[in-house]
């Protein structure tokens, strides 16, 4: 048998071509833990995990521009310099803030009691 470049050459190929799956498969490690879902990027999540979470983050938003708003209600009512009306309108937009902050935490008060009360004391309990 006579041994050739052109031999040689395919059989280098072959080689390569077998060889090139094998290296590509060998880097992706899903590991012990991790499912095929979580290793391509796709969420496990369920869609009450979804929600809560999204009413977690609004109430959260709620509570700081509630915060924000008694903060600048403050400085208007100290930029104010006896002013009646715009002290009074500082005055009520602090109640106003106030009201928002009380209403962003007994959201998630609630948004907890009903989370516990649905998962029926299971291992989701509170947020």
């Amino acid at each position: 048998m006579k041994i050739t470049v052109k031999n040689i050459a395919s059989s280098v190929l072959l080689l390569v071509i077998m060889a090139v799956p094998q290296v590509a498969f060998g880097q992706w490690d899903m590991g012990q833990n991790q499912s095929a879902a979580t290793a391509f990027g796709v969420s496990t999540s369920t869609p009450t995990d979804i929600l809560t979470n999204i009413i977690n983050y609004a109430l959260a938003i709620i509570g700081f521009l509630g915060v924000l708003g008694f903060i600048i209600s403050g400085i208007m009512y100290l930029v104010s310099a006896g002013d009646e009306a715009m002290a009074e309108k500082a005055k009520n937009n602090m109640v106003y803030a106030i009201i928002g902050v009380i209403v962003a935490l007994l959201g998630y008060v609630v948004m907890a009691a009903i989370s516990t009360l649905l998962s029926a004391g299971g291992a989701n309990n509170g947020l």
